[in-house]
């Protein structure tokens, strides 16, 4: 976020970490012996839905993303709900830079899976101006939007794992995903997951423990410091 890949991308390929975090013995005991499971075929998001996150890097703001969910519709024949992402930079890069991305895919509400996808984004810095765009039709690959809807649906336990291929524009990464604890973020109870993409860029995602299934945190490491990307605003527009 991009839910869940600038949320996730932007900061998990910019992660350091070159192995997995050391999970604790007893999450290692509840551990199934099984293999993870495929994160796909299913997705899951409130129609209507809003979500305002806040960027921070090394404890300041430097970002802000919305996403925005659609009304579930029919697009040639496929049932389909439309996903909106637009990120901007805020706070002290803001001063610096002025960065703004979108991305809109069209998702198969019976498979998770993505049928369209458009994105853009512009940079400007020090008086220079930069525009690139994609646009492409889906190939039954999970997009960065059908990956949060798929880790959404995702009803897990304790020690189970998950993984995915995710494609973010033309370059595929391999994603792996644990049910590590039960815990709160603020009041609210949430599932923390720690993940691992490409075999190295460890990251700790939060999803609220609800019907909703938001995600409310994600936290990485990179080499200018943490990265926390955090909700701070939920609402949802009635049809």
């Amino acid at each position: 976020m991009r839910l869940a890949a600038a949320l996730v991308t932007v900061a998990g390929c910019a992660a350091t970490l070159p192995k997995q975090p050391k999970l604790d013995a007893a999450a290692d005991a509840a551990a199934p012996a099984a293999p993870p499971a495929a994160l796909a075929h299913k997705t899951h998001g409130v129609p209507g839905e809003i979500m305002e996150y806040q960027v921070d890097l090394r404890g300041i703001t430097v970002g802000r993303v919305m996403v925005a969910v659609g009304q579930p519709g029919w697009i040639e024949g496929r049932h389909a709900i439309i996903v909106r992402s637009r990120g901007t930079s805020a706070g002290v890069l803001s001063a610096i830079t002025e960065l703004r991305w979108e991305l809109t895919s069209t998702l198969d509400l019976d498979t998770g899976e993505l049928i369209h996808e458009v994105g853009e984004s512009w940079v400007k810095f020090n008086g220079k101006e930069e525009h690139d765009s994609f646009d492409r039709e889906g190939d039954g690959e999970l997009n960065v939007h059908a990956a949060a809807g798929a880790l959404r649906a995702w009803r897990s336990r304790v020690g189970e794992r998950a993984k995915a291929d995710v494609t973010i524009e033309h370059k595929t990464f391999s994603v792996e995903v644990r049910d590590e604890a039960r815990e709160l973020i603020g009041a609210r109870p949430a599932v923390r997951y720690a993940g691992i993409a490409h075999e190295k860029y460890a990251f700790t995602i939060w999803i609220s423990d609800d019907a909703s299934r938001v995600p409310l945190r994600l936290h990485t490491d990179s080499k200018v410091g943490a990265i926390d990307i955090e909700l701070i605003q939920y609402d949802v527009d009635a049809p």
